[in-house]
């Protein structure tokens, strides 16, 4: 159509109100009823005639030119080549409109450009980037590559060792997929006259101890996780709890917690022996001598729950007499935060067979106070017990072990026993050290009962004979080393747990002996011993209450 033709055509639809504006040459096989462009090649009439051509020739008059080749007019230009006409183009080609540009060409459209967000290519939206690659978007980036968001970028409190799934509130130093916690927290001592402590851990079992203020009925509800879901009853009404748990699986943590009625305590957890063949690491703590002395046994304490052994070991005099208060406030009282966390086995010392803080000689009665508070193996002064490659060896040096004793029966039957033949690493534990330099009050208070000549004359030997590499004393209140003797065990005096600690004495008045074998000997220090096995070796520290260590030395089987 010629100008000329457009503007006469224009001229008439304006001054002709009579007439309709019709397009003078229609197109062909068309019928406009109105002014047209006649270039769109459309069947329809145009309300207004085209700023453009109508390129994608459709039935439809544009308002603005479509150049989407679709049956919908664009308010502006649909890029996507979609039936939806955009408010702004969609560069992301889905079924949805952009009210910006979507970046990360999921089906969800971004509030803001998605340029740098949404690393996991999921179908939402980050507010930041997840690089775990989960369905769930995180709060801050998830570094554990868990399906669990994190708050911040750093998923455990304390260190996580194993490669698992779940996030440490403490260390957790095992191979296993499992977490520890270590929170002693408080204890409401007036439903307590003892806490609760462990014994005799095994790969399936440990012994749930406590003592209550009534005779009640207790229980104990346990699981592998905090959420419990298993339960052991007492057998009866008692003060004096104690609940062994059975079919546990070995090298695990188990969550627990003890109660009465309608009463919980708080929930702690402990793990269970590891399978036989285990060669490390095994970490464990000893100690000795605590006795009267529980205001500094409970800062001995508060340092060793920093290292959070597997287990611990007592290695006699824990209480200053056999008496209730004793075990009570001595012994019960300030291992709370440890005994409730590590499982604990103990040897007697004299001071246990003690009726009252005046006898010294021994005491049925005290014996037997001994053994309502204690849960150990076979008769529970003497025994063996294993924990992964490692046999450990209780004797009761009190009594008698000599030929044709209960305690030599003992001896036999375990040096006989296939947890001791098929071990790599033999630990044993008696209360009175075989040499001894110092005591207080000198030779005139040092008398053969409280010496006893036959553990360096026999059980000594008998020792070294089924080639033992390592023993744990007390008794002595010092720390005294002796390193391998030509019967190729080394040996350690550990009495520094709390008691009054021996000095030299004016002018060395309190030396009782000079024995070559003794290498190292630290007097007035309180102290523990911390114990790590692995692959052969047991590396050994004596760590004072402040935390520094004194000594340290390795031991390796002589061959």
């Amino acid at each position: 159509m010629s100008s000329a033709r457009i503007l006469a055509v224009v001229v008439v639809c304006l001054f002709s109100a009579l007439s309709a504006c019709s397009d003078p040459s229609p197109e062909s096989g068309s019928t406009d009823t109105g002014l047209s462009d006649g270039s769109e090649n459309d069947t329809g009439a145009d309300t207004g005639f085209d700023s453009a051509p109508d390129a994608p020739e459709d039935a439809v008059e544009d308002i603005t030119d479509d150049t989407d080749n679709d049956t919908g007019d664009d308010t502006t230009d649909d890029a996507d080549n979609d039936a939806v006409e955009d408010t702004t183009d969609d560069t992301d080609n889905d079924a949805a409109e952009d009210t910006s540009d979507d970046a990360d060409n999921d089906i969800v459209d971004d509030t803001t450009d998605d340029t740098t967000d949404d690393a996991d290519n999921d179908t939402g939206d980050d507010i930041t980037d997840d690089a775990d690659n989960d369905a769930v978007e995180d709060t801050t980036d998830d570094t554990d590559n868990d399906t669990g968001e994190d708050t911040d970028v750093a998923v455990d409190t304390g260190t996580d060792t194993p490669t698992d799934v779940i996030s440490d509130t403490g260390t957790d130093t095992n191979t296993d997929v499992a977490v520890d916690t270590w929170d002693p927290g408080p204890i409401n001592f007036d439903s307590f006259l003892s806490p609760p402590y462990l014994m005799w851990v095994t790969r399936d079992a440990v012994t749930v101890r406590w003592e209550s203020e009534d005779d009640v009925l207790g229980f104990v509800e346990y699981g592998t996780t905090p959420a419990l879901g298993m339960r052991a009853d007492g057998n009866g009404t008692t003060k004096r709890h104690e609940i062994r748990l059975t079919g546990l699986d070995a090298g695990s943590i188990y969550y627990y917690r003890v109660g009465w009625g309608e009463e919980v305590s708080d929930t702690w957890n402990f793990l269970t022996a590891p399978e036989d063949d285990f060669a490390g690491p095994i970490q464990f703590n000893v100690w000795g001598d605590n006795q009267d002395g529980d205001g500094v046994f409970s800062s001995v304490m508060d340092r060793m729950s920093a290292d959070q052994p597997d287990f611990i070991i007592g290695a006699g005099d824990m209480v200053q007499s056999g008496s209730r208060d004793n075990y009570r406030e001595q012994l019960f009282g300030p291992m709370f935060g440890v005994g409730n966390y590590s499982p604990f086995l103990a040897s007697t010392g004299n001071h246990e067979y003690y009726a009252n803080n005046f006898s010294l000689s021994n005491s049925q009665e005290a014996f037997d106070m001994w053994r309502e508070y204690y849960s150990q193996p076979l008769e529970e002064n003497c025994f063996g017990w294993r924990y992964g490659e490692l046999f450990f060896l209780f004797v009761d040096t009190q009594i008698d072990f000599g030929v044709g004793s209960d305690q030599w029966d003992c001896l036999s039957d375990q040096f006989a026993s296939p947890q001791f033949l098929s071990s790599s690493f033999q630990i044993a534990i008696f209360h009175h050290p075989p040499r001894i330099e110092w005591w207080n009050g000198g030779a005139i208070a040092f008398t053969d009962g409280l010496e006893r000549p036959a553990v360096r004359t026999f059980l000594e030997g008998q020792l070294e004979s089924q080639g033992f590499d390592l023993v744990f004393n007390g008794h002595n209140h010092l720390y005294a080393h002796t390193p391998t003797t030509s019967g190729g065990i080394t040996w350690v005096t550990t009495g520094g747990g709390g008691g009054g600690l021996e000095s030299e004495g004016f002018l060395s008045f309190n030396r009782v002996g000079t024995w070559d074998q003794i290498e190292t000997q630290i007097l007035g220090e309180h102290h523990y011993m911390r114990v790590v096995y692995e692959d052969g070796t047991a590396t050994l520290e004596a760590v004072q209450r402040s935390g520094e260590v004194m000594h340290s030395f390795s031991v390796t089987p002589v061959p």
